[in-house]
């Protein structure tokens, strides 16, 4: 054999070698290009600056062409040019739109960099905002598979908006409460848990059936002129409803939705008098165009319900009969009479624009706006609890668990991506847990922009007591390089401890969906009384204790009552007016007071026995529990800081003896705050009954001690 044709054969031979591994090595490159989003199509964004045109028509060269911008974006950012770099980061993302890194930077800029260099609220949220939208309304959908995305976008949200860490979250928090309250509305104010998810998923059915390309089966929030003939078909009452506001100028879209939206937002807390009377940054254009129209509907629907219940009382019929029929499943009621009425009440209190027309726009919205899958957040409802989506824990939640569901098929644990965006659903739970419960006044806050306060959501603690012992789990599995679950044990005693004091003071004991501070006391006591050494003895005598004694133990410790006795009962006073009487829950005001009580009296005790026995013991001790109420109640109605509707509601459900004894002394505050921000003293605060008599009997009680009071002065003998 020649020469010549041995190297033919040893060459032959390499190359088919060389095929032979290269095919071994496809599917690892497969799932690179996948993860890099490589296997997209790699088209350029759209509004190319004229003078990068040239870049965009460089084909495989516009890669280097991208790596030389962001290498003069990253010594930008290092030289603290901060606005310079989004500029850049902007035209890397329209000449390179496959590229997650980009994305992630330029968002986190704008939330983090840039804002902070803002001046005023308003313009620094306008920078915290524009980074969520760009990675929910661009980045993601053009990088549906980069679970960094995903991370980045709910990291935003649980920590620039949902934490504390900015000085300006108070107003972060209370625009996205408006933004969602406006698109969603607030019937979880009105709403058991369970009612209120099964609402959101007429919402998820809407999406299904007039959302869904029918072609390629993905979320299309454009509806052809068929989808929307359709639906008028399936709805002829919102049909109408429709073409009433058409005659307005108002079409089935987002415009309308945002409307409507912002109308019934401020009515769930105001009367239409109030509303009627914002000035134009308060009140949108469009939703003043349309209030006459909602009064109408309102007023025609109490008409309605007010002729049914005539004709209930025509028939017979109390109360407690008439609801027990409404009630009542329709084919069980057997006289023709009552079936009748029943079908009146039906169609009284039937309401097309709210039960119909607004899930439509609603889907609508959040699938061609928001790009959000409201199948996917009625999911995590039915699999977590009653997510409140004007919280920022909820959002967080969602594009958390979004990430690990839209990653699923390169799940990898080595891949800290993955990792951390799983955990990052264990804190947005956690999040819901501690601040889930939203109270959210529209007018509030200094700049009459919205405050909105938060409270525990104890739904949330079997969701989040799971995704705890996942991550236990996990942290017990030597393949994820941690073979201890010690600190685990640790952190889930402590969260139990939390969930048995939130439980106690919010729970509902009507409500059988929701755990109880005991059953929560008897599981703290089966899983940690007995066990271990070291963390877990400190509590061993405190699981002897009966439940309220446990409780107050807790709270004792964490508010250091024994240095400052006076500032625990303020507390509990002032978590009783604003989370008790403020959200017109009078049992919640109860428990607090009652915690109040037991506090006061173990003070008092303490001082009696005095550990100065020499000093008087009426100087040691405290002032009684009804006059610091009383003190308090006045300290918190003049307040300006608290929001005036909430301030409303606690004298609305405070005693009549509370209100008759400080209503003169706060009146002139009260009516000051209330027409500064527009509103009438007298609808707020209406004076208490037998307010005359009170203060005749003040006066005669002033006279008589003036009467016998001493003389000042010696007289000269």
């Amino acid at each position: 054999m020649s020469r010549d044709r041995i190297i033919q054969l040893v060459a032959l031979t390499l190359v088919v070698g060389c095929l032979i591994f290269s095919s071994a090595l496809i599917e690892n490159i497969s799932v690179e290009r996948r993860e890099l989003q490589l296997a997209a199509d790699t088209d350029v964004g759209e509004n190319i600056p004229p003078e990068y045109a040239l870049l965009a028509q460089l084909g495989s060269f516009r890669g280097i062409a991208v790596n030389a911008l962001w290498y003069q974006l990253e010594m930008q950012k290092r030289d603290g040019k901060y606005f310079e770099a989004n500029t850049l980061s902007q035209l890397i993302t329209k000449l390179q739109p496959r590229f997650p890194q980009v994305w992630a930077f330029t968002a986190w800029n704008m939330a983090y960099n840039i804002s902070v260099k803002a001046q005023t609220p308003q313009e620094r949220w306008d920078w915290v905002n524009k980074g969520i939208s760009l990675l929910r309304e661009e980045g993601i959908p053009q990088n549906p598979n980069a679970i960094r995305l995903y991370r980045e976008l709910g990291w935003i949200l649980f920590h620039k908006v949902g934490g504390t860490s900015d000085d300006m979250h108070h107003f972060y928090k209370a625009q996205v409460a408006r933004e969602w309250h406006t698109k969603l509305g607030g019937d979880i104010d009105r709403m058991r848990a369970r009612d209120y998810i099964a609402q959101f998923e007429r919402l998820a059915q809407f999406t299904d059936d007039y959302f869904v390309s029918g072609t390629t089966g993905l979320l299309d929030g454009t509806p052809s002129s068929e989808t929307f003939t359709r639906f008028r078909n399936d709805f002829p009452q919102a049909s109408r409803v429709i073409s009433e506001l058409n005659e307005l100028g108002f079409d089935p879209d987002t415009r309308t939705l945002l409307a409507i939206g912002t109308a019934f937002m401020l009515r769930d807390a105001y009367d239409w008098s109030v509303i009627e009377a914002l000035d134009d940054d308060q009140l949108s254009e469009d939703a003043r165009a349309l209030i006459p129209y909602l009064k109408q509907r309102e007023l025609d629907r109490r008409q309605r319900i007010a002729a049914v219940q005539r004709r209930a009382q025509q028939q017979g019929l109390t109360g407690q009969q008439f609801m027990e029929l409404i009630r009542t499943p329709r084919d069980q009621v057997t006289a023709p009479s009552l079936s009748e009425l029943r079908d009146n009440w039906s169609a009284a209190i039937a309401d097309p624009l709210r039960s119909e027309l607004l899930p439509f726009l609603r889907a609508r919205t959040l699938v061609e706006q928001d790009r959000m899958d409201p199948r996917f957040m009625h999911r995590l409802m039915q699999d977590f609890g009653p997510v409140d989506w004007r919280s920022p824990f909820g959002h967080s939640l969602y594009w958390y668990g979004k990430g690990v569901d839209k990653a699923y098929d390169k799940r990898d644990r080595t891949k800290i991506d993955q990792i951390n965006t799983d955990r990052g659903i264990i804190h947005s739970l956690q999040g819901l847990f501690r601040f889930g419960t939203l109270s959210f006044d529209p007018l509030g806050g200094p700049q009459g922009r919205g405050s909105v306060t938060a409270q525990p959501n104890i739904a949330f603690i079997p969701a989040y007591e799971t995704a705890m012992q996942n991550a236990r789990d996990r942290a017990a599995d030597v393949e994820w390089g941690v073979a201890n679950d010690t600190s685990y044990e640790a952190g889930h005693e402590n969260f139990l401890h939390d969930a048995i004091r939130a439980a106690y003071f919010y729970g509902n004991q009507f409500d059988p969906d929701l755990p109880t501070a005991r059953q929560l006391y008897d599981r703290v006591r089966e899983l940690y009384w007995n066990r271990g050494e070291g963390f877990q003895r400190t509590y061993q005598s405190r699981y002897e204790l009966p439940l309220d004694d446990f409780v107050l133990a807790l709270l004792l410790e964490d508010l250091m009552m024994q240095q400052v006795p006076t500032t625990v009962i303020t507390s509990l006073i002032h978590r009783g007016f604003f989370e008790g009487w403020g959200r017109n829950r009078r049992e919640v005001f109860t428990r607090f007071y009652n915690m109040a009580q037991a506090v006061h009296k173990k003070a008092q005790e303490e001082r009696a026995g005095g550990d100065n026995p020499n000093a008087e013991v009426a100087r040691r001790q405290l002032p009684p529990l009804r006059r610091m109420v009383t003190d308090y109640y006045f300290q918190f109605m003049t307040n300006p800081v608290l929001p005036l509707l909430t301030r409303h509601r606690v004298y609305l459900n405070s005693p009549a003896t509370i209100r008759l004894t400080t209503y003169d002394a706060m009146a002139t505050a009260l009516r000051a705050q209330s027409e500064a921000q527009g509103m009438s003293f007298g609808n707020l605060f209406p004076p208490p009954q037998g307010l005359a008599e009170f203060r005749e009997q003040v006066r005669a009680q002033q006279q008589a001690a003036e009467e016998n009071q001493p003389p000042t002065a010696i007289e000269r003998q």
